[in-house]
């Protein structure tokens, strides 16, 4: 278990989380079952970032292209890691080019 709650706080570090910890316990500790679904509701309540599809249908449409390639492959396993990188504010990016063109 340890191992699966700290992959979780990782991932969800990564993708700028800052109650990471506590997200992560609840995901590995609550469900009875891997397979177990978690809606949108209840990943809300866990503390995850929910957002509609329809604001990232270009990236539905390539991550759908791209599975397609792969979905009935036979493989003793399939890994599939997925997280989002932490957009720079622009106020840092602007800060940036302001210090280089000194």
């Amino acid at each position: 278990m340890e191992t699966a709650i700290s992959y979780a706080q990782e991932v969800l570090s990564m993708s700028g989380y800052k109650n990471a910890d506590e997200i992560a316990q609840k995901l590995v500790l609550m469900f009875s079952s891997h397979s177990f679904v978690i809606t949108k509701d209840l990943a809300k309540d866990i503390g995850l970032n929910v957002r509609s599809h329809e604001d990232y249908k270009d990236v539905w449409d390539l991550m759908r292209l791209w599975l397609s390639k792969y979905i009935f492959k036979e493989e003793i396993t399939h890994c599939i890691r997925y997280a989002l990188p932490i957009p720079e504010k622009k106020e840092n990016k602007r800060e940036a080019k302001n210090a280089s063109a000194k």
